[in-house]
């Protein structure tokens, strides 16, 4: 879950390609409501988005009984350490930097994933 359309498109052709299905949301709010509606194996959430930053989803989302073991990976392109230290605190699991490289997708879509092709 991104703020930038075009970062959004690229993640969610390259998971598509790999045979994923995806939910997109351009803002924190949106982000739980999609959760909620599609109930996702993976979470992917942008750190820095409107609204709702993806920290709060993030804490709102793993608040919920339901989510509670959902991996949550945080995406940013901030390159400030404090930002992964913030994302942990709300429960990512792991936090990768943006722009991402397909290599670096598949690999954390693997690891967490349990059917991941």
């Amino acid at each position: 879950m991104d703020d930038t359309a075009d970062i959004v498109d690229l993640l969610a052709v390259v998971l598509r390609i790999r045979g994923c299905e995806t939910i997109l949301a351009t803002n924190g709010r949106e982000a739980i409501e999609q959760a909620v509606k599609h109930s996702p194996d993976l979470i992917l959430m942008d750190v820095r988005m409107p609204i709702m930053d993806g920290y709060e989803a993030t804490r709102r989302i793993l608040a919920m009984p339901f989510f509670s073991n959902v991996p949550v990976i945080a995406m940013s392109a901030d390159c400030e350490w404090e930002w992964s230290t913030r994302a942990i605190e709300a429960g990512c699991i792991e936090c990768i930097a943006k722009p991402l490289e397909p290599d670096t997708i598949d690999q954390i879509v693997i690891r967490y994933h349990p059917i991941y092709p």
